[in-house]
């Protein structure tokens, strides 16, 4: 179970276009569903949801949605599966649904703050809706969402540091804030490079080739547009390649 598990979350962040990719999920899945631990079928999940929306099989990814909802609502769920489920349930609702993400963080917010919880899967959730409410152009729901990282920076890993960074890129260039943009375009590229998830390197190059353009740098902000789908072949996702 751990190993599938485990193969699963190195195939959504490293290697999609692996030949067994989908046996692996289905598998990792239907094991993680019989385990007993919910916190790890919450990270299963969160990784079948991912896995799933990056090779754009949005219809595979929403079928952890309700089961991950109920694990949330059961009276005896702990806050700490709770924060590890909301993972799934925002990732589904801001990249793919499209629904309840904020009143999904804001419950998940509300059982870490109560059980003083400074977890991983707290930041998963508020990964989720900085990237939805920068999407829909809401800068002060993103950066609500992105204080949270500001105030443990230090502490937490690349991948978390590497949206943090997003954030403060795609928060300025909405604002018109180049030169913002262009400071924050380097430390951006360097986390998301050094965090190793593919979808999140390809989303840090894209941003970067927009900071380029902003500042008249036609010929570097295609060698970052090339870098990116370069990227994006590797990970043969039809999705991510457009």
């Amino acid at each position: 179970t751990r190993v599938c598990g485990a193969m699963l979350s190195v195939i959504r962040m490293r290697q999609p276009a692996h030949p067994n990719a989908a046996s692996w999920a289905e598998r990792a899945l239907v094991l993680s569903r019989q385990s007993p631990d919910l916190g790890f079928r919450a990270v299963t999940a969160l990784n079948w949801v991912l896995h799933q929306y990056q090779v754009g099989a949005h219809d595979k990814a929403l079928v952890v949605l309700a089961e991950m909802r109920a694990v949330i609502r059961d009276s005896n769920s702990s806050p700490t599966v709770i924060v590890a489920a909301s993972m799934a349930v925002s990732c589904c609702e801001a990249l793919i649904d499209v629904s309840s993400y904020r009143e999904t963080i804001a419950q998940m917010l509300t059982f870490a703050g109560t059980a003083h919880m400074l977890h991983a899967a707290k930041f998963g959730s508020l990964c989720w809706g900085v990237w939805a409410a920068l999407s829909e152009g809401d800068v002060k729901s993103a950066a609500s969402f992105a204080a949270h990282f500001e105030h443990n920076l230090d502490s937490l890993g690349l991948g978390y540091q590497s949206i943090y960074h997003q954030y403060r890129v795609r928060a300025a260039l909405l604002l018109g804030d180049t030169e913002q943009a262009a400071a924050q375009r380097a430390v951006m590229v360097e986390t998301s490079l050094a965090a190793g998830w593919h979808l999140n390197t390809v989303a840090a190059l894209l941003l970067s080739a927009h900071v380029f353009v902003s500042q008249g740098e036609s010929l570097e902000a295609r060698n970052e547009l090339d870098k990116a789908l370069a990227l994006a072949g590797t990970m043969r996702s039809p999705l991510v390649e457009f």
